[in-house]
């Protein structure tokens, strides 16, 4: 089945379970529990993952035929994520009125950068 196809039938499910970094995760889980691989060799292989296939993939994910759509698409996406951001930053101003000035600026920052968390 071509992998087009088959990401399609199962939408973002078989992107996650199926791509490339889960086959990785699964083999190191694999070859430690069976000893083949050392808790040791883990921290490298761990770093070669984060450090090289990961960023590889991303890269690779950005080699598309770019169109106006896709132009469209980013643009519309930029804009809601701005709107996003923006309203993060005044809703934290007043969600956390009982707060210590030291707890503010950590759940303000938690509230603002979401995606860190």
């Amino acid at each position: 089945m071509p992998e087009s196809t088959f990401f399609e039938n199962y939408g973002i499910l078989g992107k996650v379970f199926f791509a490339k970094e889960s086959k990785i995760w699964l083999a190191g889980y694999i070859l430690t529990k069976s000893g083949v691989l050392s808790l040791d060799a883990r921290k490298p292989l761990s770093a070669l993952l984060i450090n090289f296939v990961l960023p590889c993939n991303i890269f690779s994910s950005f080699m598309i035929e770019f169109n106006l759509q896709i132009l469209k698409d980013c643009l519309a996406i930029l804009i809601v994520s701005v709107c996003a951001q923006i309203f993060a930053v005044i809703i934290s101003r007043f969600i956390y009125p009982g707060s210590t000035r030291e707890q503010l600026a950590v759940l303000r920052y938690g509230t603002v950068w979401y995606v860190c968390f």
